[in-house]
């Protein structure tokens, strides 16, 4: 089952959903992808100030992407992954209808479809073929495992 920002009854998997805030160590973030994307920076980087500041999701992601080489933290490649799991465990913990909507999805293979993003997603190279690594999909299935028992 394909999801993304735009899809009708599972758009609020993608992490560009609103109404979805969060709070980690007494910090109030907009949405799990302010969290994620924040992550990037230093504690105390202006960037990830200005990042956080960020009235939307995707207004977060597009100022990270913005970054300058060397405000992004070096072990980035390596943490990115563990890092969006303990994000997507926070938002499946501190919203029900969330934790919910994910569990509706059964035994269903999880697939975020994206215009550009084979890492996280996977895109469409034909009429129904995606290709891409799909992590945050992966990421889904194995949170909706957890909270299943």
């Amino acid at each position: 089952m394909c999801f993304n920002r735009r899809s009708v009854r599972y758009a609020d998997l993608s992490n560009m959903a609103e109404g979805f805030p969060v709070v980690v160590a007494g910090h109030r973030y907009i949405s799990v992808e302010h969290l994620y994307q924040g992550s990037r920076f230093p504690v105390d980087s202006e960037r990830r100030a200005l990042v956080l500041a960020e009235p939307t999701p995707l207004g977060a992601k597009q100022r990270a992407r913005r970054a300058l080489a060397g405000e992004v933290r070096d072990d980035w490649d390596e943490v990115k992954s563990p890092i969006m799991a303990s994000c997507l465990r926070v938002k499946v913990e501190q919203h029900v209808v969330y934790r919910r909507l994910l569990q509706s999805t059964g035994d269903l293979t999880l697939v975020e479809e994206s215009s550009r993003d084979n890492w996280w997603g996977a895109i469409p190279v034909s009429g129904t073929e995606l290709e891409g690594r799909n992590v945050l999909g992966l990421l889904l299935m194995e949170l909706r495992r957890e909270i299943s028992g």
